[in-house]
């Protein structure tokens, strides 16, 4: 747990920096994301090995879900170079308006903070997340289903590296490193750090974070 108070901690303090960061650097860090997924694909098809190894007893849609090979990797990079294509939301004007007196308001796109994640088992989640959530400057904690963590744990490894090479904050990427349910309830309750929790799969995922 107390990890996992670190992890957030830095998490904030890393949004705050990124708020700052103009869309050309996200949008470099981006790129070099994409690329280093083709570039490292081998990794990633490495920790999927592991995982597809211990998917005894899932569905042969889990599994096919779960399986990356080289082309489905190719994939992700390429969502990850259309996020770099959409126009960043930060510091959009939704409204503006006068009032009487001469004052001038106008509404504002901002980022949210930090976004945790809790997400079962397809591991282009991962990539995708970790794009839509930079390029809208926000920063992220992500919890894979325990069926890709060797997956995950890849990609996560190759983007946040890239990213950091390339501008981003140390600390806008985050990843648990868990395959504990406790560590859903740990993530769950920082709610001093957390400011949205978006789950993304089934029924009982998404009751399970409504009632915690």
């Amino acid at each position: 747990m107390k990890n996992l108070i670190n992890i957030a901690r830095g998490a904030k303090q890393a949004s705050y920096e990124l708020g700052l960061i103009s869309s050309k650097v996200k949008n470099k860090a981006l790129l070099a994301m994409a690329k280093a997924l083709e570039v490292k694909a081998g990794s990633i098809l490495a920790g999927n090995k592991k995982d597809l190894a211990a998917a005894k007893g899932l569905s042969p849609a889990l599994v096919d879900r779960l399986a990356l090979n080289k082309d489905r990797i190719r994939s992700m990079a390429l969502s990850l170079r259309a996020i770099v294509s959409l126009k960043d939301p930060v510091g959009q004007i939704i409204s503006s308006w006068e009032r009487p007196n001469g004052l001038r308001i106008q509404k504002v796109r901002v980022p949210i903070g930090v976004t945790a994640i809790i997400y079962e088992s397809r591991p282009n989640v991962t990539s995708d997340c970790i794009g839509l959530c930079l390029k809208s400057g926000n920063a992220c904690i992500l919890k894979g289903g325990k069926e890709a963590i060797n997956t995950n744990r890849a990609v996560y490894r190759i983007l946040s590296s890239a990213a950091v090479k390339n501008g981003i904050p140390s600390g806008v990427i985050n990843f648990i490193d868990s395959t504990r349910r406790e560590a859903v309830l740990s993530l769950l309750s920082l709610s001093d750090y957390n400011d949205l929790v978006i789950p993304r799969g089934g029924e009982g995922l998404i009751r399970f974070v409504q009632d915690n």
